[in-house]
């Protein structure tokens, strides 16, 4: 069974190092805009009106990059043909 499938689910990725790198960015993204977050606690963490610092930007940067790789990650390669359909075999 390959590591990257689950037969019970269903469930397989196309390009699982793609995906996993997308949620590493994306996880990061996130993290990046905990400072500025953190700091915003004398303003009861209202950012609004606020202009964002560059780790912030950063991070919302990162996390559109960061999706865009896990959703191409969740995309299925193009499939095997098999073996039979080649040879001109049919199935009944």
């Amino acid at each position: 069974m390959d590591i990257w499938s689950d037969r019970r689910t269903g469930i397989t990725f196309g390009h699982p190092a793609t995906f996993w790198f997308g949620a590493a960015v994306c996880t990061a993204g996130v993290m990046l805009h905990l400072p500025m977050y953190l700091g915003a606690a004398g303003t009861h963490y209202r950012l609004a009106g606020m202009r964002p610092d560059a780790p912030m930007l950063t991070g919302m940067v990162l996390i559109v990059l960061g999706l865009g790789a896990t959703g191409y990650g969740l995309i299925h390669r193009r499939p095997v043909k098999n073996t039979a359909q080649q040879e001109g075999y049919s199935r009944r």
